[in-house]
């Protein structure tokens, strides 16, 4: 069975995914402040955790700010699509 959870950040999933909020970033600068989004993934385990899971994250940069967001999930769906 496939399952896609969205857990609550920590400072290793933050780590990893902090090259794509400074790409979104960059690109907004680029496009005069425009929304950006972003997504990449990482394989990671949590230490609580049995195995190593796959982690897609979302980086947006949004007029309120950045955003960034994660998901844990078994599906092997495009990065951006399966965040979708």
């Amino acid at each position: 069975m496939d399952f896609t959870i969205g857990p609550i950040p920590d400072p290793t999933l933050t780590a990893l995914a902090a090259p794509l909020p400074a790409e979104a970033e960059r690109q907004s600068q680029e496009q005069d402040g425009a929304k950006v989004r972003l997504a990449g993934e990482a394989n990671y385990q949590a230490k609580s955790w049995q195995q190593t899971s796959r982690v897609v994250f979302k980086a947006e940069v949004l007029p309120k700010g950045p955003n960034t967001r994660f998901v844990v999930t078994t599906r092997k769906d495009d990065a951006l699509v399966l965040y979708d």
